[in-house]
């Protein structure tokens, strides 16, 4: 354990002074013993993968104990048409794994280098442009082993309650240790055998990012294109913010279920987004202008109920109202397995439980 100097997240706004206590986990036995230790003292725990996120939900507070998942990259092939990966390794270099053995996951994070790890895509929730064929991420899992706050070992598969509250999480409710992913052959080249039995250790390459700000709505499929509209209006409102660059739109397929936490309605929606480049190397973040794109962006999301965005992931700023955006049977639903699985509330204190 070592403490921890000044953090940031991708978003670069939520900053933490450092004070707090890192422990990077080694195996699912150091997990389990720190969060005995916090539970029996009383210790505010958070959790950091990549740092990816934009909401502030893996900055630690000083005095907070941080773990972080840097130190669990294996993999092994142990379940036909599956691949076992720890929460450290990023996505995308579990996909570029995968290729080499003539596979690669239904889903993975756009942009063509390492983003997210696994843990914080799980934490997340996760889409990408193939969500039109396979679904969100939540769809391609067949497994997350994770240690609750409580100390707990799970092993939670689809059909599980705690299953579809994982998703979406910002790890309010254990620390994952791994995740059980469903694979395919590689589009690309011949039918390969599965490589029963292969372990190994994902490769770490780290990705420069140029700095980027994204929103993005879910909407059904039939609002789409107001959506869109409203979106690139808004952004046209800022222009002032950033670099805008060219809005997406990813159609999300039901398949079995969907996240509460991300859209609660059990059918397929479209994600719709815009974004743009906010700051380089001369220039600085123009966070006022961004808090001013958030109230606009919040004001349009609670005059139509059908609208979410995707929080999880992008920029908010302090005090976000989650009770409110979750609205109270989620929320409600929320603090209740957020109760069963981490009882002293010591995981991610302040992010959506005080």
């Amino acid at each position: 354990m070592t403490e921890g100097s000044e953090l940031t997240d991708y978003g670069r706004v939520h900053c933490g002074p450092g004070g707090h206590r890192a422990v990077t986990i080694a195996d699912i036995d150091h997990v389990r013993a720190v969060l005995h230790e916090a539970n029996q003292l009383g210790l505010a725990v958070r959790v950091r993968g990549a740092g990816h996120s934009m909401n502030g939900s893996s900055v630690p507070r000083p005095d907070e104990t941080l773990l972080s998942t840097s130190g669990l990259r294996h993999f092994r092939f142990d379940e036909k048409g599956t691949v076992t990966v720890g929460a450290g390794a990023a996505l995308w270099e579990v996909d570029q794994m995968l290729r080499s053995y003539g596979f690669q996951l239904l889903l993975c994070n756009d942009g063509g280098a390492p983003a997210a790890s696994v843990g914080g895509f799980t934490s997340a929730g996760g889409i990408g442009a193939d969500t039109w064929r396979h679904g969100g991420f939540w769809e391609t899992v067949a497994e997350v082993l994770l240690v609750t706050g409580a100390g707990e070992v799970v092993r939670s598969r689809p059909g599980d309650e705690l299953f579809r509250w994982i998703f979406g999480s910002m790890g309010q409710l254990g620390f994952i240790v791994e995740v059980k992913v469903r694979i395919m052959g590689h589009e690309d080249g011949p039918p390969a055998p599965y490589p029963a039995g292969a372990t190994g250790e994902v490769v770490a390459r780290p990705a420069e990012w140029e700095h980027n700000v994204w929103h993005t709505l879910f909407v059904p499929e039939a609002a789409w294109e107001r959506a869109e509209a409203e979106l690139e209006a808004l952004a046209r409102r800022h222009a002032g913010v950033w670099r805008p660059r060219s809005g997406y739109r990813y159609f999300v397929r039901f398949r079995r279920f969907n996240p509460p936490l991300l859209y609660p309605t059990q059918e397929s929606f479209v994600a719709v987004g815009v974004w743009g480049v906010t700051a380089t190397e001369h220039d600085d973040l123009n966070v006022d202008g961004l808090r001013a794109l958030d109230r606009d962006l919040a004001t349009l999301v609670a005059a139509e109920p059908t609208l979410r965005r995707y929080i999880q992931a992008e920029l908010t700023f302090e005090r976000f109202d989650f009770a409110a955006y979750f609205g109270p049977s989620v929320f409600e639903a929320f603090r209740e397995m957020k109760l069963a699985c981490d009882p002293q509330m010591l995981l991610g204190r302040g992010t959506v439980f005080l």
